[in-house]
């Protein structure tokens, strides 16, 4: 990871990452409530069958629709990024 990012230093260039980590059993609304900020991106999913939960916080990019054409507009986005 961290080669990565002296290369990207390096050239001026920028890359996504995203970071999977497995931890031992946490009430995830309790650790999701102490690292997230006021008025930060955040999404959270829970399977209590499957004692699983995704936390993300924070996006580089995100885009807001509203109105009747917001899922064409939104597939289009997500096609384009």
């Amino acid at each position: 990871m961290l080669s990565i990012k002296k290369n990207c230093q390096e050239n001026n260039s920028t890359k996504i990452a995203s970071i999977y980590l497995e931890i031992d059993l946490v009430d995830p609304l309790v650790l999701f409530s102490r690292i997230l900020k006021v008025n930060q991106l955040n999404f959270y999913w829970e399977n209590k069958a499957n004692q699983e939960s995704i936390v993300a916080i924070d996006a580089v990019i995100n885009k807001e629709l509203s109105g009747v054409e917001r899922f064409i507009s939104a597939e289009k986005f997500i096609k384009n990024v």
